[in-house]
């Protein structure tokens, strides 16, 4: 694994704070990552993180955890996508 830029720090930040809020509330997290998933195709088109993201987030709270908090390559791409933007902000609510 590559050492992490700043940009990658500060979203590894940001994705281990949307972890917590997941761990309290997966389920508000879980719904509102969806629902930017296909907001954001609407809007854009399919993208191949984005359904890639989609099979996660069904397979459970810890297989989105995994990604969120993980430290490999591939953790690393998912986040530049991930649809947890707001989903964590809306389970807080």
């Amino acid at each position: 694994m590559e050492e992490m830029n700043l940009s990658d720090r500060r979203g590894f930040e940001i994705a281990q704070e949307t972890a917590a809020v997941l761990d309290r509330d997966p389920d508000a997290v879980l719904a509102k990552a969806l629902d930017n998933i296909a907001r954001w195709r609407r809007q854009s088109g399919p993208h191949p993180h984005l359904q890639e993201w989609e099979v996660i987030i069904h397979q459970g709270p810890a297989a989105v955890r995994a990604v969120l908090t993980g430290l490999d390559d591939r953790s690393r791409q998912l986040r530049s996508s991930s649809p947890f933007e707001r989903a964590s902000a809306a389970a807080e609510q």
